[in-house]
């Protein structure tokens, strides 16, 4: 790819850069007002002389990458307003992706699901912290005492102790101790939670005749 003019190379949609220098000079010159139509029927290029069906092919594929582009960067901007940056949104795209069983990707589904539950995807999507999730969860008007959040935070210290310190078990004045100060919740209140619904948590209390330990 060679630019020929600034002024045809920033008029022309970037799936026409596929295109030599020569058809690029044409296509701005003598069909500037087919554009969009081009790329609605893009097999009707092929009436333009010097442009062959390989080339037509690609001209197909740039047009596709270029919508997916497009989509990726519409969703940029949507997980930016609840405070998820570029590069931890790409991830999050990228997650679904590999994990979808479909022809295509749905990313407002993939998007609903994620704003339905961003504590869900602290322990699957690699990098992304219970911080993370927090931050969009507190834009999506969930709540401190949130069951979903509180469950997040529960197990993200237990797992952050497992990776770092290699314990199998937290002593419950510890676990308490950190799930308050990480969920910014009464220790108390906390130590209720978890008698309560430990369970629900997935997180097992067990209580010997000295001690408790989660």
């Amino acid at each position: 790819y060679r630019y020929i003019d600034l002024d045809i190379d920033l008029f022309l949609d970037p799936a026409f850069n596929v295109f030599n220098k020569k058809i690029r000079e044409k296509l701005y010159k003598e069909h500037k007002e087919r554009l969009d139509y081009f790329k609605e029927n893009p097999e009707k290029l092929l009436e333009i002389k010097g442009i062959g069906k390989r080339s037509l092919e690609k001209f197909k594929e740039a047009l596709l990458k270029d919508e997916e582009n497009k989509a990726i960067q519409y969703f940029l901007l949507k997980f930016a307003k609840i405070g998820i940056g570029p590069k931890k949104a790409k991830t999050i795209i990228d997650y679904f992706k590999e994990n979808n069983t479909n022809d295509y990707l749905d990313l407002d589904e993939c998007y609903e699901k994620f704003i339905e539950n961003p504590y869900a995807f602290v322990s699957k999507i690699n990098g992304f912290t219970f911080e993370n999730a927090d931050i969009a969860g507190s834009n999506l008007g969930f709540k401190l005492e949130d069951d979903k959040r509180i469950q997040a935070g529960l197990s993200n210290v237990l797992l952050v102790d497992l990776f770092m310190r290699g314990n199998c078990y937290l002593m419950e004045k510890t676990f308490i101790e950190r799930s308050s100060k990480l969920l910014r919740i009464n220790s108390l209140k906390v130590r209720q939670y978890m008698i309560e619904n430990s369970e629900l948590y997935g997180i097992e209390r067990i209580r010997t005749k000295d001690e408790v330990r989660y």
